[in-house]
């Protein structure tokens, strides 16, 4: 089943209370209209993600920052990241901001404007007063749970489509949804197997080539801790199944959450150039800037691949993101990996310049 991006209609958050300092602050960006272009993305499997932008306080000129929240199940915040200086704290306003703005959402029909040719009377408004919004009359402790968009398994998909047949309903849109679902699981696995095996070798080998360091988890704080251990770390069955799931790099969305987590080749001389913590943390978030020389580069990568392995005969491989089993707060995506006659093998680099 396909993700869903929903652009108006929010739920509102829970608990919002617990996970933000700056609520007051940021009911006041809110209410100034400084977040806006809010989209909230649903897959099964996973996490909800939230994303907006918002107005810069101090400067309205400047680029908006992007500021993104994830959910789980029951809509309470599991993540919070802004790209301002102060995104990585807990006294980052503009996150506060985009919570208090999903939660006061209501999207605006023809109705909700004002009344511009007949204005009720005062008489008339005090015996028709305003009715109260079903949010304002059941609160949300009230409320029954959100639905879980996790992805049934493959079991229970089987006995879905099963009990269809059964009925008659073998052409039904729910059906079809779930035949498609079991098509792409088969084809994932068969993708698996196109993998060469020098590529293999690589991935198995790499922590030969690797300078291990001391990770001292005890000097984190708990949830901190927590979260490392459930969301960072990795064993060599989950390190191949995203490399093999993110082959399509930029296009996965897998790929695009998995480098969140991490210090990538992109980031990495940001970071380690970065003279005070702050700063390092800053560029840790910091996405490249959207330039027509980029881009270029990017449109350019598949044919200068192309023309690479045309010349030198070499075969050439577009790996998925490579995470660093040893220290797996680090990963990269090389643009591609090839063998050579000898059987050496290498880091394929590309650079399009557009002038």
């Amino acid at each position: 089943m396909s993700k869903i991006v929903i652009k108006s209609g929010f739920s509102a958050v829970a608990c919002p209370f617990d996970n933000f300092k700056s609520l007051e602050l940021g009911q006041k960006l809110s209410q100034a209209g400084h977040i806006y272009d809010i989209t909230e993305v649903r897959e099964p499997s996973k996490e909800t993600l939230v994303y907006s932008k918002c107005v810069p306080q101090t400067n309205v000129s400047n680029p908006p920052w992007r500021v993104e929240i994830t959910l789980n199940n029951e809509r309470i915040v599991t993540q919070a990241h802004c790209s301002c200086p102060a995104g990585l704290s807990g006294h980052c306003k503009h996150r506060a901001a985009l919570v208090i703005t999903l939660n006061n959402h209501r999207d605006e029909s023809q109705t909700d404007n004002q009344q511009a040719w007949r204005k009720p009377s005062t008489h008339g408004k005090s015996l028709y007063p305003k009715g109260k919004r079903v949010k304002e009359i059941i609160k949300s402790k009230s409320r029954g749970p959100s639905p879980s968009y996790a992805l049934p398994s493959k079991k229970i998909r089987a006995h879905y489509m099963k009990d269809l047949e059964e009925f008659g309903l073998a052409n039904s849109q729910i059906y079809h949804e779930l035949k498609e679902e079991s098509r792409e699981v088969q084809s994932e696995a068969k993708g698996s197997l196109a993998i060469p095996d020098w590529v293999k070798n690589v991935l198995s080998a790499q922590h030969q080539f690797v300078t291990t360091a001391a990770i001292h988890l005890e000097t984190l704080p708990s949830k901190l801790r927590q979260f490392y251990q459930e969301h960072v770390c990795v064993d060599d069955e989950t390190t191949k199944s995203i490399f093999e799931a993110t082959l399509e790099q930029s296009g996965s969305v897998m790929w695009i959450n998995q480098r969140k987590l991490r210090i990538t080749g992109s980031r990495a001389h940001g970071i380690f150039r970065g003279r005070t913590p702050h700063t390092r943390a800053g560029n840790f978030f910091k996405s490249p800037p959207e330039v027509e020389s980029i881009k270029y580069g990017r449109r350019m990568e598949k044919a200068a691949l192309e023309q690479y392995q045309l010349i030198t005969k070499r075969e050439v491989f577009r790996p998925g993101l490579v995470i660093k089993k040893v220290q797996p707060w680090l990963a990269t995506t090389p643009d591609g990996l090839f063998i050579d006659e000898e059987g050496n093998v290498g880091v394929l680099e590309i650079k399009s310049p557009k002038s």
